[in-house]
């Protein structure tokens, strides 16, 4: 498996547990998605799929991993930019 076969896997599982729309916070929704929208937010889940298909995982088990790993950082990086937060 390469890179672009996990890039793959990684869009598939996004558009799976991302959802699509809320009636209660649509801003949310869309922020969220905004956030791990871009095509280079796809190298560290892709990383963690690949350490665990080297260590013998199947893809399926690396997948909720990786992109938790992305969620962690794009609401950090997300954060980093409220001005309340940095006083």
């Amino acid at each position: 498996m390469d890179l672009a076969d996990l890039r793959k896997a990684v869009d598939g599982h996004w558009e799976r547990v991302l959802p699509q729309s809320s009636e209660l916070a649509p801003g949310l929704v869309e922020g969220m998605r905004y956030a791990v929208g871009s095509r280079g937010k796809r190298i560290r889940p892709s990383l963690v799929c690949a350490t665990g298909l080297s260590l013998g995982a199947p893809l399926e088990q690396t997948l909720d991993p990786a992109v938790a790993v992305e969620l962690v950082h794009a609401y950090t990086l997300g954060h980093d930019d409220l001005t309340a937060l940095d006083d």
